[in-house]
């Protein structure tokens, strides 16, 4: 089983009983844990703090401690050092036969070209400058310094998000990035069948277009039938966030009354189009085409109402239409 505590991409904090509820399900059905902790310095709350998978899995004391089988990951890419380039990373080995640990110590050593800066940057990962050292000072005010900031731009893009039409945003607790859900109408839904993409690919293509703001669909993310989301990161310049929120809000609040304005359209122009329907009806026809072609509508007679069994348009080109 992995887990990623902070997480990716939701940004949220594993508790201590998650922890342990995790834990107890991989000693009962035999699994080994691979604990990614790779965010485990950027934390930007005080109510749920890190808490390694290590520790909690130690404090649970035998059998769990003794036989639940961990893999703890750490990297100098995250956190406030920031260097992905350095590829530099490990990862600890926990209630393994030695046997096995001799192996894949073994296959990590016959790598032909080690990462000797990479190696640097984790020495100073794992062994910071102390109290008295005389760079002490330097690196505790700058590394505050950063998760201050982070700590600032994750509120900004909450609120941001949360300002918005149709999206709802959990505070980015730790990690990255944040996980806004977006709710789609059915005009933006019927519009993504139209362009043949899944309707959060639809809707992150349409912002980048519109924007030039970079996000991940959700939909990569396996989430659940039906709801959207977008993974963002809190990574931009602090200066340079309240406008690339503003210009997240311009577009989405555009986007949404679009895309409805296109639904409201359609049912009034069926009202409208209703005589049209009773002529046709007379003459026998079941399917026929009305604003220039652009709506292709299959109806059937239902007593007293017309009932649509089918719609086929392109909504762009509809509301062109209309506003001209």
């Amino acid at each position: 089983m992995v887990i990623i505590n902070p997480g990716n991409p939701t940004g949220q904090c594993l508790s201590e009983a998650n922890l342990r509820e995790i834990l107890r399900f991989c000693y009962s059905k035999k699994l080994v844990l691979l604990g990614d902790e790779v965010y485990q310095q950027n934390i930007y709350q005080d109510e749920r703090p890190f808490i390694s998978s290590k520790k909690v899995l130690m404090d649970m004391g035998s059998p769990f401690s003794k036989e639940v089988q961990l893999v703890s990951f750490h990297t100098v890419s995250k956190g406030y050092w920031g260097e992905c380039g350095q590829r530099g990373g490990y990862f600890e080995m926990t209630n393994f036969p030695p046997r096995v640990v001799e192996e894949i110590y073994k296959v990590a050593s016959i790598a032909l070209s080690p990462n000797v800066s990479a190696q640097i940057f984790m020495g100073l990962m794992v062994s910071p400058p102390k109290p008295g050292d005389i760079s002490y000072d330097q690196f505790t005010r700058e590394s505050k310094g950063i998760l201050e900031s982070l700590r600032r731009r994750a509120k900004i893009m909450t609120d941001g998000f949360n300002s918005c039409k149709n999206v709802v945003c959990n505070f980015t607790e730790g990690a990255m990035y944040s996980f806004p859900q977006i709710q789609l109408p059915p005009g933006a839904l019927q519009a993504a069948k139209q362009a043949g993409k899944v309707p959060d690919v639809f809707y992150c293509l349409k912002l980048l277009e519109a924007t030039g703001i970079s996000t991940v669909p959700g939909s990569g993310f396996g989430q659940r039938e039906g709801v959207f989301h977008l993974r963002t990161t809190i990574l931009p310049a602090e200066e340079e966030m309240p406008e690339i929120m503003d210009s997240f809000k311009k577009f989405n609040d555009e986007f949404m009354t679009r895309t409805n304005f296109i639904i409201i359209t359609a049912v009034l122009l069926l009202i409208i189009y209703k005589n049209n329907w009773e002529r046709e009806k007379k003459r026998g026809e079941k399917h026929f085409l009305f604003l220039g072609g652009l709506m292709d509508l299959r109806l059937s007679d239902c007593h007293e109402c017309v009932q649509v069994e089918e719609i086929k348009c392109d909504p762009i080109q509809i509301e062109r239409t209309i506003r001209n």
